[in-house]
C-alpha cells in the first residue's frame, strides 16, 4: 500500500466523525475541570476593601485600592465561586491619624480575613501593606476668566469686545493641597474655530481630577465683529540705562480691530515699554505693548533700535 494513500485514509473523516470526535474532547475537558474542582487546590483571591472615612471632612489624595489579595488554600470550588464574586464580604479598613499618609498591615488583620474566607485556608498576602492618603477638604471661591487660545476667526473677522463669562466667579473644592496650589484667577478656554458671527456655549471650568467647581459650566460668549485695519504711532517708554538709549520715542504699530471702533481708538491709554538689553552690543529692544484690549490684535510694528550714548 502507498505510505501517502494510507496516512490520507487515517486522518479521512466524515463530518459525523468529526462532531463525534469534538465531543469526546469536550466530555474529557468538562471531566477533567470538574475533577480538578473538587481537589484541593492553592490561588490568589481578591476581596473586596471598603475603607472608611468621614467623607464630609477627608478626601482621598492618591486612588484608593479597590480590593485586596490573598493567597488560599481549599476546594476548588470555593476558589472559584470566591473570585467570581459569590458568598464575598468586603473587609473593612479604618484609616488613622487623617488626614495624612498611613500604612495598614495586612498581617495585622488576618483575624479579619479569615471570616470572610469561610471555608478557604489563607496561606498569606503577596502585598502586605495598603497605603492610604488623606487631605482635608478645602473649598474656596475663584475668579475667572476667558482664555481665547483655542479661539480663532475667519478671514476678515475678529474679536469684537471683552468676552463673557457668566458666572464671574466658581467655588472649587478638592484636596486643599490641590486648591492652594490654584493660581487666583482660573483661566477658562472656549473652543471655538474659523468663526464668523457671535458664538455661544457652556464650557467646562476645570479638568483637574480631584478637584469640582460649582458650577462645573460656565457660560461663555463671544461677540464677532467685520475687522479693521488701523495703523497708530504710540509712544515708547523704557527704564533709563547707561550704555544705551533709543534711537526713536515713538513707534508705528499696526492693528486689526472691529470695524466699529477703528474711528474711537483711545490710544492715548495705549503705549509700547521697551526692555533695554544688558549687553550694549544688542541694536534692538524688545517690545512690550501696554493697555491694549483683547479685539485689539498686532499685525506689525516698528523695531525699537539702540544706539550708544
Amino acid at each position: 500500500m502507498n505510505p501517502v494513500e494510507f496516512l490520507k485514509g487515517l486522518f479521512r473523516f466524515n463530518r459525523t466523525n468529526w462532531r463525534a470526535l469534538f465531543l469526546c474532547f469536550a466530555a474529557a475537558s468538562i471531566f477533567w475541570i470538574f475533577n480538578a474542582l473538587n481537589q484541593e487546590q492553592s490561588a490568589t483571591v481578591k476581596l473586596p476593601l471598603n475603607v472608611v472615612y468621614d467623607k464630609s471632612q477627608f478626601v482621598p489624595s492618591a486612588k484608593i485600592p479597590e480590593s485586596i489579595e490573598a493567597h488560599v488554600s481549599g476546594s476548588g470550588w470555593d476558589i472559584l465561586l470566591k473570585n467570581l464574586g459569590f458568598r464575598l464580604q468586603p473587609m473593612e479598613v479604618v484609616p488613622e491619624n487623617l488626614p495624612g499618609k498611613n500604612q495598614f498591615q495586612l498581617s495585622a488583620a488576618a483575624a479579619q480575613v479569615l471570616p470572610l474566607l469561610e471555608d478557604l485556608r489563607l496561606n498569606y498576602f503577596p502585598k502586605d501593606t495598603i497605603t492610604f492618603s488623606f487631605d482635608r477638604i478645602k473649598e474656596k471661591k475663584f475668579f475667572i476668566r476667558p482664555d481665547l487660545s483655542e479661539v480663532s476667526f475667519r478671514a476678515g473677522f475678529t474679536l469684537a469686545e471683552y468676552p463673557m463669562l457668566d458666572p464671574m466667579e466658581v467655588l472649587v473644592t478638592g484636596p486643599s493641597a490641590q486648591v492652594d496650589a490654584l493660581p487666583d484667577t482660573l483661566n477658562v478656554k472656549p473652543q471655538a474655530y474659523n468663526l464668523d458671527e457671535d458664538w455661544e456655549n457652556r464650557v467646562l471650568v476645570l479638568s483637574t481630577e480631584g478637584l469640582k467647581t460649582q458650577p462645573e459650566r460656565v457660560k461663555a460668549v463671544v461677540k464677532v465683529e467685520k475687522a479693521t485695519t488701523i495703523k497708530i504711532k504710540l509712544p515708547v517708554t523704557f527704564k533709563k540705562s547707561k550704555g544705551v538709549r533709543l534711537v526713536n520715542d515713538s513707534a508705528s504699530v499696526e492693528f486689526q480691530v472691529p470695524a466699529s471702533k477703528s474711528e474711537n481708538i483711545p490710544a492715548s491709554d495705549w503705549s509700547v515699554f521697551a526692555v533695554l538689553p544688558g549687553d550694549a552690543s544688542v541694536t534692538y529692544a524688545e517690545a512690550r505693548l501696554v493697555g491694549i484690549p483683547v479685539w485689539a490684535r498686532v499685525i506689525k510694528m516698528d523695531t525699537l533700535y539702540l544706539r550708544k550714548k
